[in-house]
């Protein structure tokens, strides 16, 4: 976990000092968001020094040792009444994950004018204000609000549309994809025509508000929502001609031409022996030929009693389903009363014979220890017609085995 260990306004003062803290004997990263108009000299406990530039992020390897990191004014960039004036340090253990690419600008805080923009062509980006477009050939991409009000015609838009606030349309017709992200809207009003997107529409914890449309709505591509909304007020229909669509409550009628899906399924299967008969024990997944689904596994687990440090294996084989002595139940990862269903067949054996061809990787397995032959980033995948299994060969029988494998069906 991360933690601010101090926020202070460069402008405020021509130097200060705040003190490591979070961090054993100094020892970590830091990142400095500097969202402010001064770039700032930074001096560490160690005596090495470095800068903090005006509106950058920044990330700090810290060596040690512990103590107080002092600041002072070095240049203070051209600005009139920036939108903030603050820096926050905040402080990451050793082996943190620390997201993005540092430096990062935040140029976001610049001022690019207060008053309306209007262009013929070419492409504009601003910050705040509004914007009044004629015609656009390439991408427009606003921080405030585009509103288009009061046209009789069609608004066409031949570029990418990203927004980053709010969108607000008349009659539309575009080409392209629609893509919000952040926490912004696109809002479609009332249309009198139809509203057709030939690309996709990718919505990203953010919505879009469609109001009344006399017409229907058309979407050539695929439509997707990570933790965002489509909200549809009147209209006839909204069809997909192909892609998919994750949706919630729809009041109205979805005319979906391609499938609708809800994320993809995860499943697990589980045997346990309590005191095995024999040296070998096999769990196996096979993917049905006619499945139509690839299997992405992200978990194979082995467990024993055995102090004789079994070897145990992931291994692959092609062609018909092995259909192993014992069935086992495959468990959906979805809590629900109605769980999707796998199209996999599980079975596993106490005894039999190993299988030593198409052997994906061997660990040896320690007594009452869990091993996971896949680490993250590490995956299998199963595809159709093949066999996917986990195998332990143990010096002698009568020992605890427990094997699991967990993967994803799309």
């Amino acid at each position: 976990m991360s933690e601010i260990i101090a926020q202070f306004d460069p402008s405020s003062a021509t130097n200060g000092s705040f003190v490591i803290t979070y961090l054993s004997s100094g020892v970590g990263k830091l990142v400095v968001w500097n969202d402010s108009a001064e770039t700032i000299d930074l001096v560490f406990p160690d005596g090495s020094t470095d800068i903090a530039p005006a509106w950058v992020a920044d990330i700090y390897e810290l060596t040690g040792p512990a103590g107080n990191i002092a600041w002072k004014q070095d240049k203070t960039v051209n600005n009139t009444t920036p939108d903030i004036s603050q820096c926050w340090v905040i402080a990451y253990q050793p082996r943190e994950n620390i997201p993005g690419v540092f430096p990062i600008a935040l140029s976001r805080q610049m001022k690019a004018g207060g008053g309306a923009i209007t262009v013929t062509s070419g492409a504009i980006t601003i910050t705040s204000g509004s914007i009044s477009v004629s015609s656009v050939g390439g991408t427009v991409t606003v921080g405030g609000t585009i509103a288009v009000s009061g046209v009789s015609g069609t608004v066409t838009i031949a570029g990418a549309v990203t927004v980053s606030n709010s969108l607000t349309i008349g009659t539309v017709s575009t080409t392209v994809p629609i893509q919000t992200t952040g926490a912004s809207v696109v809002n479609v009003g009332t249309v009198a025509g139809t509203v057709t997107v030939s690309g996709n529409i990718n919505i990203t914890n953010s919505s879009i508000n469609v109001g009344t449309v006399a017409g229907t709505v058309t979407i050539a591509g695929a439509v997707t929502i990570t933790s965002g909304t489509i909200n549809i007020g009147t209209m006839p229909a909204v069809t997909i001609t192909s892609g998919s669509v994750n949706i919630g409550t729809v009041t109205g009628n979805v005319n979906v031409t391609g499938q609708v899906n809800q994320g993809n399924p995860i499943f697990s299967a589980t045997v346990g022996f309590g005191g095995t008969a024999n040296k070998n024990q096999i769990l196996n997944i096979f993917n049905v030929s006619t499945s139509g689904k690839t299997y992405t596994f992200y978990s194979i687990r082995v467990f024993t009693t055995d102090i004789t440090m079994p070897t145990c294996n992931v291994v692959y084989v092609t062609g018909a389903d092995l259909a192993l002595a014992n069935a086992v139940t495959i468990q959906s990862h979805d809590a629900q009363s109605s769980p999707p269903a796998s199209t996999a067949n599980a079975t596993s054996v106490d005894g039999g014979s190993l299988y030593n061809t198409g052997i994906i990787e061997t660990l040896d397995c320690p007594e009452n220890e869990m091993q996971d032959f896949v680490v993250f980033p590490d995956i299998i995948k199963l595809h159709p017609g093949g066999n996917l299994l986990v195998q332990i060969r143990s010096g002698t029988p009568s020992h605890i085995v427990r094997l699991t494998m967990k993967w994803s069906e799309a």
